[in-house]
């Protein structure tokens, strides 16, 4: 199996920041750090009416990433926010990622980060063998499926198992999750042209079962240590393995600023 992420190889709400209610995307980024500071500070006062603590410890994050990045926080890749966790794993740091990304730019970029219950919590990510390991030990073609799929596309559980014909290019091995809300937009990312010939074999799409069978399936293969989850981390681990651009990452796994969607 050439298990490669699909990708690399592929052919107004009260709760939202002031920026993206009414600024276009090349102004948001032409924004100063200064003004990108003051602005959040005056949200969280004003819009929002947190508490003194509170926003001290939110521009406290906040500061700390302009300084860690040297420039404004739209400019960051998701991998460019892991890093900066890595340097202050505070969980403070992680609720005002989270904030800054979420609740004041309405992005996906920073969806992902969990916030430690108690302190920074280090999450093993298998290799390439590994991740093969499990795939042998799995005993469902469905279930195989949608393994190769979530290792090799990026795409969240819920978004691999509710594709529909609709929303993949077989040709291309192209998908196109259909899921809309106010902070996710369309994208498109690949598989692998392993998961293809799985998909030939199925012939049809992952889904049949209930989600809880594929998570039942995971964790007798992996005991317990591979979930669809930890393969989207694996395929973002492997991309930028793969010299991959964090844009390009954070596109493929739907990670998609607000000045950058349609």
């Amino acid at each position: 199996m050439e298990l490669s992420p699909g990708g690399s190889n592929s052919r107004s709400s009260p709760s939202e920041g002031p920026l993206c209610q009414t600024e276009k995307a090349d102004k948001t980024f032409e924004q100063s750090v200064e003004q990108f500071l003051e602005e959040f500070e005056k949200t969280m006062k004003v819009a929002w009416g947190l508490a003194d603590s509170t926003i001290v410890d939110r521009m406290r994050c906040a500061n700390r990433l302009v300084d860690f990045l040297n420039g404004h926080p739209l400019k960051a890749s998701y991998g460019d926010i892991l890093d900066f966790l890595e340097k202050y794993p505070a969980q403070g740091m992680y609720k005002g990622v989270r904030v800054i990304y979420g609740r004041f730019f309405d992005t996906d970029l920073a969806e992902d980060v969990k916030i430690p219950k108690y302190g920074a919590k280090h999450v093993y990510i298998p290799d390439k063998s590994e991740i093969r390991e499990v795939f042998e030990n799995l005993d469902c073609l469905d279930v195989k499926t949608a393994y190769l799929m979530w290792a090799t596309s990026g795409l969240r559980r819920g978004e691999l198992l509710n594709l529909t014909p609709d929303n993949v290019d077989f040709d291309k091995r192209m998908l196109v999750p259909g899921k809309r809300n106010s902070t996710k937009n369309t994208w498109v990312t690949f598989c692998s042209d392993e998961a293809a010939e799985y998909l030939d074999k199925l012939e049809r799409l992952p889904g049949k079962y209930r989600k809880d069978h594929y998570l039942r399936k995971l964790k007798k293969a992996s005991d317990g240590s591979v979930t669809p989850q930890i393969l989207r981390k694996w395929f973002a681990k492997e991309m930028r393995n793969l010299n991959v651009s964090g844009d390009h990452v954070d596109a493929f796994c739907g990670r998609l600023p607000q000045s950058v969607r349609g």
